[in-house]
C-alpha cells in the first residue's frame, strides 16, 4: 500500500502543470540572453570611436589619417552605449532569475518522476506478493486435488452434473463475450473510428444537431456520458465535422423514455432532402464503426406519447434539426441487428 506522503505527492503531480511553466521560463531565459547580446552590440560604436582615438594618439602613422569624430557623433555613440549597458544589466539579472525558475521546475519534474517510479516499484512489489500468494494457493489446491482423487468414485454423479452445468455456463459466457466484443464500450469504437466518422459527415457542415442524453447529468452512466461528449466533439466545429452541435438532457428518459438501448437518429417528416441525407449519413457512420444506431422519422406520431420535451417533440418542431438520442449501451449483436433492419 502506498504511504500517505507518496499519495499526496502523486495527486499534486497529477493536478499540476510543471512542463508548461518550465518551458515559459526557458523561453524567457533565451530572451534575456538575446538582450545581453543586443546590449553588447550597442556598445560597439562607442568602443570603435575610443579605439580610433587611442590609435591616433599612440601611433604617429594614424595621427593625420584618422579623422577625429565630431562631438555629436561621439555623444550619440555614448547614448547608444548607455542603452546597451542597461540592456546588458537587465539581461544578466533576467537570465539569473529565469535560470533559477527553470531549475526549480526541473527539480519538481524530477521529483514527480521519482515518485512515479516509487509508485511503479510499489505496485510491482505488490504484484510479486500476489503471484507468490497465488503460487502457494495453487500448491494447496494441488494437495487438495490429490486428496480428492481418493474419493472421486463417491462423487462421480455429482461431478458429471457439475460438468454439464459448467459447460452450459461456458457456452453462455462465450455468447456474452461475443456480444460485448460486438458493441462496447461505444466511446472506444467511436474514438478508434474518429477519422472515418468525421470524414463521412464533413460534407454536411453547419448541419444543426441536438445531442440528447437520458436523465440528469448527475445520474448519467459513465459510458453513455463519454459517448455524448465524443459525439459533440467529433461533430462540432473545433475538431470535428463542422456541425452546429447543441447538448441537452431528457429528464424523463429513464422512466418514460424510448428504452431503445442504443442511439436513435430522429428528424421531422417535413425535413428537406439535405437534412434527411445528413441524418442517414450520421446513422450509417455510426453503424459503420459498429455502434448500433436507428434512423427514424416518426417524430409526429410519437411526440405526444413521450411528452413535450421528448426528442420526438423537438424534432417535430424544427424540420432543420437532427436529434441524436443516446441511451445505455445495448451490448447487442450488430450482425443480427443489421439483418433485421434490411
Amino acid at each position: 500500500m502506498l504511504v500517505p506522503d507518496l499519495i499526496a505527492k502523486l495527486n499534486h503531480c497529477a493536478t499540476s502543470d510543471l512542463a508548461g511553466p518550465r518551458d515559459f521560463w526557458f523561453s524567457w531565459l533565451a530572451r534575456f540572453t538575446t538582450m545581453v547580446a543586443v546590449g553588447l552590440a550597442l556598445e560597439l560604436p562607442e568602443l570603435a570611436y575610443e579605439l580610433k582615438l587611442i590609435a591616433r594618439a599612440w601611433i604617429p602613422y594614424f595621427r593625420y589619417r584618422i579623422i577625429t569624430p565630431s562631438d555629436r557623433r561621439l555623444q550619440t555613440a555614448k547614448v547608444v552605449a548607455f542603452i546597451g549597458w542597461i540592456l546588458i544589466v537587465a539581461g544578466v539579472v533576467g537570465e539569473r532569475y529565469a535560470e533559477v525558475r527553470v531549475k526549480d521546475f526541473d527539480a519538481s519534474i524530477q521529483e514527480c518522476s521519482d515518485v512515479k517510479l516509487a509508485e511503479v516499484t510499489e505496485e510491482a512489489g505488490g504484484a510479486k506478493m500476489s503471484a507468490e500468494g497465488a503460487a502457494r494457493a495453487a500448491s494447496r489446491a494441488d494437495t487438495a486435488a490429490g486428496n480428492a482423487q481418493q474419493t472421486v468414485g463417491k462423487v462421480a454423479k455429482q461431478a458429471g452434473a457439475l460438468t454439464a452445468r459448467m459447460e452450459t455456463a461456458s457456452r453462455n459466457l462465450g455468447v456474452l463475450e461475443q456480444d460485448i466484443r460486438a458493441q462496447g464500450p461505444r466511446w472506444r469504437l467511436l474514438e478508434d473510428g474518429k477519422e472515418d466518422f468525421i470524414g463521412a459527415l464533413k460534407p454536411f457542415e453547419r448541419q444543426l444537431v441536438l445531442v440528447m442524453y437520458c436523465g440528469r447529468i448527475e445520474t448519467i452512466a459513465p459510458e453513455p456520458y463519454r459517448v455524448v461528449q465524443d459525439l459533440a466533439n467529433f461533430l462540432g466545429n473545433n475538431q470535428g465535422s463542422g456541425w452546429d452541435v447543441r447538448l441537452e438532457n431528457w429528464d424523463s428518459c429513464s422512466s418514460e423514455g424510448a428504452n431503445i438501448g442504443g442511439i436513435l437518429v430522429l428528424t421531422s417528416p417535413a425535413a428537406n432532402a439535405t437534412v434527411k441525407e445528413a441524418a442517414m449519413a450520421l446513422n450509417d457512420a455510426l453503424n459503420k464503426i459498429e455502434i448500433s444506431a436507428d434512423f427514424s422519422q416518426t417524430a409526429l406520431t410519437l411526440r405526444g406519447f413521450f411528452g413535450p420535451e421528448s426528442p420526438w417533440e423537438r424534432a417535430a418542431k424544427d424540420p432543420t434539426l437532427i436529434v441524436l438520442l443516446v441511451e445505455d449501451n445495448p451490448m447487442s449483436d450488430l450482425i443480427g441487428r443489421k439483418k433485421r433492419h434490411k
